[in-house]
C-alpha cells in the first residue's frame, strides 16, 4: 500500500450553527448511484508491500502499523496508564430487592500537571461466581437510558461512566479534563483528542474492573453508541483486554467507510466537531481517498474478538451500508485466525440479524440505542465464550 498525506493543513473551525449544520446534511448524498468508484488500503498488505499470510505477520507487523497510522491521521496519541491512579468505591448498596449490588466508583488520575477524577456506575447480579460485564460512555449521569434490570437478568453486570466527566465535548475543550493532564501531546498535530480521550478513560475503567471480584475481567464487553460507539471502537483496537465490541450506529469515525462520502463526510464531522479527531484528520478534508486508512481497518484491529455493528434504516446520515461495507472488508482478517465472517455479501434486510464471529444488523427506525439493539446484544453475547 502506497501512504499518500495530503499537504494542506485544513484551519481549525469553531462550532458552527445549527442552521450551517442543517447545510451539511441538505447538500449530503443520500444516492447510492452517486457513490464514486473507490478503493480500499489492503488489511494484509503492510506499508512496504508485504503480504501478511499468518496471525504472527499480523500481530508483529500490520497490526502495529495500522494501529500507528490511526493514532497519526485519525484519533491522535494517547498516554499510557498513568502511573499515579487510584480507585474508591463511594456508594455501595443492594438493589432490586437485593438481587444485585449497586457501586459508584472514583477513578483519581494524577499527574504533574495536577489531577483529574471520574466516576462510573457499576451494577452486577449477586451471585457467588464473578459476573461478565457490559462497559460503555453513556450520555447520562447514570445507567438509566439502559435496561438494566434485563442485562441484569440475563447474568450480565452494567457499568456505565458519564462520557463528559472524562473529557467535555465542546470545540475548547482540550485544555480541560484529562486532555488537560496532557498539555504535551496537545502540542502536537497527531494530537490527544476527545475520542481518544473517552476512550482512554475506558481503558482506565478496566483498570478497575480487573480488580473486583464480581467481575469476570475476561469477560468485560464494551458498548457504545453514535459518537460514543467511535469511542468503544477505538479503546477495543488499542486495548485487547476488551473481550468482544458492541458498536451502534457509530457511522462517520466509526465503522461506515469514509471514502464512500454518504451521508455524513469527514468536513462535516471536522467541521462540526473539530475536537473529536486529531488536527491531523482535518488534511483529508473532501480527499478521503488520500487516507491511509478507512474504517475497516479499524474493525480489523478488534481481531479476533467479537464485534457486532449495528445501523437504523432511517439514519443514512450515519450511512449503514458503508457501516455494513466496513464490517465485510474487515473479514480478510478474521479469517485469518480461522474464523467466519458474514455468510451474506450484501446487507440485510432490516431486523435481520447476521452472526458469525463478527455480527451485523440495521433496525428499522432512527438513529438510537433501542430495546431491540440491546435484546440481540444480549442474545450475542450470551453465544460468546
Amino acid at each position: 500500500m502506497i501512504v499518500l498525506f495530503f499537504a494542506v493543513t485544513t484551519p481549525f473551525v469553531p462550532l458552527i450553527a445549527e442552521s450551517a449544520i442543517e447545510d451539511f446534511k441538505a447538500v449530503a448524498n443520500y444516492d447510492e448511484r452517486n457513490v464514486r468508484p473507490y478503493s480500499l488500503p489492503n488489511p494484509l498488505l503492510s506499508n512496504d508491500g508485504k503480504k501478511i499470510a499468518n496471525v504472527q505477520d499480523w500481530i508483529g507487523i500490520r497490526r502495529p502499523e495500522i494501529l500507528k497510522l490511526f493514532e497519526q491521521n485519525v484519533y491522535g496519541v494517547s498516554p499510557s496508564r498513568p502511573a499515579n491512579m487510584t480507585f474508591s468505591v463511594v456508594t455501595d448498596e443492594m438493589v432490586f430487592a437485593k438481587k444485585a449490588r449497586r457501586r459508584k466508583i472514583k477513578v483519581l488520575v494524577k499527574t504533574s500537571q495536577g489531577s483529574k477524577a471520574f466516576h462510573f456506575e457499576l451494577v452486577t447480579p449477586n451471585p457467588k461466581t464473578p459476573s461478565p460485564v457490559i462497559l460503555g460512555l453513556n450520555f447520562k449521569d447514570d445507567l438509566s437510558n439502559w435496561p438494566l434490570e434485563k442485562i441484569l437478568e440475563r447474568g450480565f453486570g452494567v457499568a456505565g461512566i458519564p462520557y463528559v466527566e472524562i473529557q467535555p465535548d465542546q470545540p475548547d475543550s482540550l485544555s480541560k479534563g484529562v486532555a488537560a493532564l496532557y498539555p504535551e501531546l496537545q502540542q502536537r498535530e497527531d494530537n490527544f483528542s476527545a475520542i481518544s480521550a473517552w476512550a482512554w478513560g475506558l481503558s482506565r475503567a478496566m483498570d478497575y474492573l480487573e480488580t473486583d471480584p464480581q467481575v469476570d475481567r475476561k469477560r468485560v464487553a464494551l458498548i457504545g453508541h453514535s459518537r460514543l460507539a467511535k469511542a468503544a471502537l477505538w479503546a477495543a483496537a488499542r486495548d485487547q483486554r476488551f473481550f468482544l465490541v458492541l458498536a451502534n450506529d457509530s457511522g462517520e469515525g466509526g465503522a461506515a467507510l469514509a471514502r464512500r462520502n454518504f451521508g455524513e463526510t469527514t468536513r462535516a464531522i471536522n467541521t462540526r466537531f473539530p475536537h473529536w479527531f486529531a488536527k491531523t484528520f482535518r488534511r483529508f478534508n473532501d480527499h478521503e481517498a488520500q487516507l491511509p486508512v478507512d474504517q475497516h481497518l479499524l474493525l480489523a484491529l478488534v481481531a479476533p474478538r467479537p464485534v457486532y455493528v449495528t445501523s437504523a434504516s432511517e439514519d443514512l446520515w450515519g450511512d449503514p451500508q458503508g457501516e455494513f461495507l466496513g464490517l465485510k472488508k474487515a473479514e480478510p482478517v478474521y479469517r485469518l485466525f480461522g474464523l467466519q465472517g458474514l455468510s451474506i455479501d450484501r446487507m440485510p434486510v432490516s431486523n435481520s440479524p447476521v452472526w458469525a464471529s463478527v455480527a451485523y444488523h440495521v433496525r428499522r427506525g432512527r438513529h438510537d440505542l433501542a430495546d431491540y439493539d440491546w435484546e440481540q446484544f444480549l442474545k450475542f453475547m450470551k453465544t460468546r465464550k
